[in-house]
């Protein structure tokens, strides 16, 4: 009884802090004893981009998540960015580039959470669409980071010219606490007036990259509560839950936000703890996290369990895995937690990819540091959702099974730290 509660307050204390696997040749923990205790420093340098219309000008917002924590004053020192326009998706011929000018207060950081904005003038094209490459080099290092976004050159979408903002910072992760103040804002300054609906609803977790058959019907969505705030004027949420903003009811073109307790997106709680485990767990051990109700007793048996009470592999696993966690929520988060989405189901379990390839209206995430395989393709389709204008689905094949199974095996038998 010792050893559970001192597994237990370990992860609480820790500073950083739908696919239960049917596999029944999932390790039974016996490998865990022995297990030889690796930590590697995977990163999540993920960079990600938005944008707003000004007129004339594009207003581009970026955010990742550094190695470590740092300030606006050595980002501005370590970091060199660059853009430039994409004129032909097929062939990728973009003009030549162009240095980022970053002005000091356009930089804000958290922990090791970087976000910045910077302006760029609208190319002179017939086109209606253009992508935009973004590229940001660490100084001194082999670091690059890069992502592309699509430019809508005339556009009425609301998504286009309004966002969700604290302070002067558009806000990125797409999730703030339900206590804190934002405001709508558009570059132009002018007034609106928003409706905002919230759901109060617990959207299910990604399914299995294995799960080609046909999907369970969604559970239904219903709105819990509808009021009405102006642009430039500044707001609380209030409760927990969805937030859709659209200037109309028929508007099909708003913006969601996710309103989360102060612990997100960090999970200690010891419900919140056993649901990313369906990643991680066969059928039957997801069902038994989560059926006693004592979500703090199952969650601690099920791990000492799992490593034949090998508590320092316990302890180390527990540190990797809701590190990742915590990073698939601060990145990935949408219309539902980051650690329910495809990308985030993909990061947790397979780690930081090692490159990505910018198709249109497709991500492709590259691993090819595996001594199991070259490599392996992770296919993410942009598809239309109603409240998250990045919304990506996962390209699902049987045949991601050699690969999968194992990946998760290293989990449950202490490799993957």
């Amino acid at each position: 009884m010792a050893m559970i509660k001192y597994l237990y307050f370990f992860l609480i204390g820790l500073v950083l802090t739908g696919c239960a696997i049917s596999n029944s040749s999932l390790n039974d923990g016996s490998k865990a004893k022995n297990a030889k205790l690796v930590t590697v420093n995977q990163p999540a340098n993920l960079l990600r981009t938005k944008y707003l219309d000004n007129g004339q000008s594009f207003r581009i917002y970026a955010s990742f998540l550094a190695n470590d924590s740092l300030d606006a004053e050595t980002f501005k020192v370590k970091f060199a960015g660059s853009y430039s326009y994409v004129f032909d998706y097929a062939t990728k011929d973009k003009a030549e580039g162009r240095v980022i000018t970053i002005d000091l207060d356009a930089i804000t950081t958290k922990n090791r959470l970087v976000s910045f904005y910077f302006d760029i003038p609208k190319p002179k094209t017939e086109l209606s669409q253009i992508l935009l490459k973004v590229e940001l080099i660490e100084r001194g290092s082999s670091l690059k980071l890069q992502n592309e976004l699509s430019l809508r050159l005339n556009s009425n979408r609301t998504t286009d010219s309004f966002g969700l903002f604290t302070g002067n910072q558009l806000l990125f992760n797409n999730y703030i606490n339900f206590k804190d103040t934002v405001t709508i804002k558009s570059l132009d300054e002018k007034e609106h007036r928003f409706t905002v609906v919230r759901y109060k609803h617990d959207f299910d977790a990604a399914l299995s990259p294995l799960a080609v058959g046909q999907r369970p019907t969604p559970k239904p969505l219903f709105v819990d509560s509808l009021y009405e705030v102006s642009t430039n004027t500044p707001f609380i949420l209030g409760q927990e839950g969805m937030y859709y903003f659209i200037k109309d009811t028929v508007d099909r073109t708003g913006f969601s936000v996710l309103g989360v307790d102060n612990r997100y997106p960090k999970f200690t709680k010891p419900n919140q703890l056993t649901k990313p485990l369906v990643y991680l767990t066969t059928n039957q051990e997801f069902n038994n996290l989560n059926a006693s109700g004592d979500y703090k007793k199952a969650f601690d048996q099920f791990w000492l369990t799992l490593y034949n009470g090998n508590q320092n592999v316990a302890k180390k696993t527990i540190k990797s895995l809701y590190r990742k966690i915590e990073e698939a929520n601060t990145i990935f988060s949408t219309y539902k937690e980051g650690w329910k989405t495809d990308k985030g189901m993909v990061y947790i379990v397979m780690g930081r990819p090692d490159n990505i390839r910018f198709l249109k209206d497709k991500e492709v995430w590259v691993y090819t540091k595996n001594s199991k395989f070259s490599e392996i393709n992770f296919t993410f389709n942009k598809r239309p959702n109603q409240f998250i204008e990045d919304h990506f689905e996962l390209s699902r094949f049987s045949e991601f099974q050699p690969i999968w199974f194992p990946a998760v095996e290293a989990w449950r038998v202490g490799e993957n730290l």
